[in-house]
């Protein structure tokens, strides 16, 4: 069984998962309060994912709407004439 003690002696593939925890800032130079880091840049990222679906979603259920009441309209237009 493969483990990173073995890789890192034979000179191997080293695994270390805690890597993808990495706060790192996007510009270089120190962390601070005001700068801008990589889990931040994805968590912006996830967040307008999000908004951008609810908005497409939301938008297609506004026409689906508007073609249900229309097919109900002329429905009920053509059937008062008689």
């Amino acid at each position: 069984m493969a483990s990173e003690a073995q890789g890192a002696e034979t000179g191997g593939l080293e695994f270390h998962p805690m890597d993808q925890f990495n706060i790192e800032s996007l510009f270089g130079g120190p962390i601070a309060w005001y700068t801008p880091t990589n889990a931040a840049l994805w968590m912006g990222l996830a967040i307008l994912a999000v908004i951008g679906l609810m908005v497409l979603t939301t938008s297609k259920l506004q026409l689906f709407r508007h073609a249900v009441s229309q097919s109900l309209n002329w429905h009920t237009a053509l059937s008062t004439k008689w």
